[in-house]
């Protein structure tokens, strides 16, 4: 048996899925999977059910949850000492996994076994016919990797969940993933930074697809790109979600003494709203509350 779970939440992904987890049954290290359907109403099940004998398809006759709830019901079920996380649409480098568990076993040598661990990587950014219109996520988006500390990854996330390979110490302190959580990346990530550690392979494994049924799509990070998610996103909505999301970290681990100063900057960036203009300008400033380009800030800086 595999050491290390995929868990893959569909919901009318037929269109995309075949090549999916064509690309999975390709890979050198294979991985246990897990599939939850989330109350599809297309042909998704009827491509799954053909695979039974591949794969373990979680039926627990609880209907639509949402992606989120989806993922912790598929970590609960999984008992591996890692876990890998896919969207239905992406495909994965043959060797995606066997390279991340070579970093995730580096890891481990390095800072224990006992440490929480994630891995990531950058992602080539596809069309939905598989064109490629961007060799690098990161570029793309003007994402930095390098970019790993708990104040930092509160504002803003770099971790794509499809790339993520996590360990069991991880999986213990994260799920389940609380409601209200943004998304489950970006809940994995804070909590890897606030008690572990982050690595990540700068070379793409994964190829995401770009269509009209994506959950969230990537935007180019430049002015055109800032104007166009400015346009398609409620702005303080956005904001006032990352906050709540950090004062969702307080609730969750509130009685770990050994957090306390992780716990002061979750609390900071929670409360700020509560503070005038001027004062939320000092906040971010004294505890390094930035996000990852100077586009992002300056709108940050008029949003806040």
């Amino acid at each position: 048996m595999s050491q290390t779970a995929l868990l893959l939440a569909t919901y009318n992904g037929s269109f995309f899925l075949k090549s999916f987890l064509d690309s999975v049954f390709s890979q050198t290290l294979r991985p246990e999977i897990f599939v939850r359907d989330d109350g599809s109403d297309d042909t998704t099940v009827d491509l799954l059910l053909p695979r039974a004998d591949q794969l373990t398809l979680v039926n627990d006759h609880l209907g639509n949850v949402g992606i989120v709830e989806n993922f912790n019901i598929l970590a609960n079920v999984a008992n591996t000492d890692y876990l890998a996380f896919a969207d239905q649409d992406d495909i994965w480098e043959p060797d995606k996994l066997a390279v991340q568990m070579e970093l995730m076993r580096q890891m481990e040598r390095k800072f224990g076994a006992d440490m929480p661990l994630l891995v990531h990587s950058d992602l080539a950014v596809c069309d939905e016919h598989r064109c490629v219109i961007d060799s690098s996520l990161w570029r793309f988006q003007r994402l930095d990797p390098r970019v790993r500390s708990f104040a930092r990854l509160l504002v803003q996330n770099n971790v794509t969940g499809c790339t993520v390979l996590i360990n069991k110490p991880l999986k213990d302190l994260a799920f389940p993933v609380p409601e209200g959580a943004i998304m489950h990346d970006w809940w994995l990530a804070i909590v890897a930074a606030a008690f572990g550690r982050i690595g990540y392979v700068s070379r793409p494994l994964v190829r995401y697809r770009q269509h009209q049924g994506n959950e969230l799509g990537a935007v180019r990070s430049d002015l055109y790109g800032a104007m166009k998610r400015f346009k398609k996103t409620d702005q303080q909505r956005s904001l006032r979600a990352a906050q709540h999301q950090a004062q969702l970290f307080c609730d969750r681990f509130s009685g770990r003494c050994d957090m306390t100063d992780e716990l002061h900057l979750a609390e900071k960036y929670a409360t700020i709203q509560t503070k005038c203009y001027a004062q939320r300008l000092q906040t971010i400033c004294k505890y390094g509350f930035w996000k990852q380009d100077f586009i992002r800030n300056v709108g940050f800086i008029i949003s806040i």
